[in-house]
């Protein structure tokens, strides 16, 4: 799909306890985009998931305030468009497709079509994974766009139990303590993964009440 449609990447996230997690991505830009969402905590993947609709921004420079960290990262690495598809059947939503398209690259009728089939393709292959385990998923590549779901899916484990010790550690919610989380994150320009990875192995020091007030 990424290679027919011209496409800077796309991705597949479904929703965790700690936010979206990337399940599989194609190329640097997906990877990057991706995890400025989780990290922000918005953008039109978590967009798409809680209004059940797709969220089609072809141009996000013309959005104006709107995701401004989000467009700016978008600029660097050539991507113009967005485009997030919920993977749903019925009530039930198992997660949402993202296409990055280069700038200067809309999808027109066909295309939107075209991801729309990926997306329901998706939807079945992790409903069929829930229902007969993870290793009911094709690990095999393939031309249909959503090869390879469970190979490259590296589940944000280590994120659930940095958030749960800053909980504990700051008297936090565990909301509140994912939002602390994405924020240090984010002002220190360090990949969330690998920040949750140092809090929790003892290579940072874990924040505390004490420490804050000072």
């Amino acid at each position: 799909m990424v290679v027919e449609l011209r496409l800077a990447g796309a991705s597949i996230a479904v929703l965790g306890s700690a936010g979206f997690e990337v399940l599989t991505h194609s190329g640097d830009a997906a990877k990057t985009l991706d995890d400025l969402q989780f990290v922000l905590g918005e953008g039109p993947t978590g967009e798409a998931f809680t209004t059940r609709r797709p969220v089609l921004v072809p141009d996000l420079s013309a959005r104006g305030t709107r995701w401004l960290q989000l467009a700016a990262a978008a600029d660097s690495h050539g991507v113009g468009g967005i485009y997030a598809f919920p993977m749903q059947l019925g009530g039930v939503r198992s997660g949402v497709l993202t296409v990055y398209c280069r700038t200067g690259h809309h999808l027109d009728r066909a295309e939107l079509l075209a991801c729309v089939q990926q997306a329901e393709t998706a939807r079945d292959l992790l409903l069929g994974a829930l229902d007969h385990g993870v290793d009911g998923i094709d690990r095999t590549d393939g031309v249909n766009g959503v090869a390879g779901l469970s190979a490259s899916a590296p589940l944000r484990t280590v994120v659930y139990q940095a958030q749960g010790m800053l909980m504990v550690s700051l008297g936090l919610s565990l909301a509140d303590a994912l939002t602390r989380l994405r924020a240090m994150a984010y002002v220190e320009g360090v990949e969330i993964n690998q920040l949750a990875a140092e809090l929790v192995a003892g290579d940072r020091m874990m924040p505390t009440a004490e420490s804050e007030a000072q």
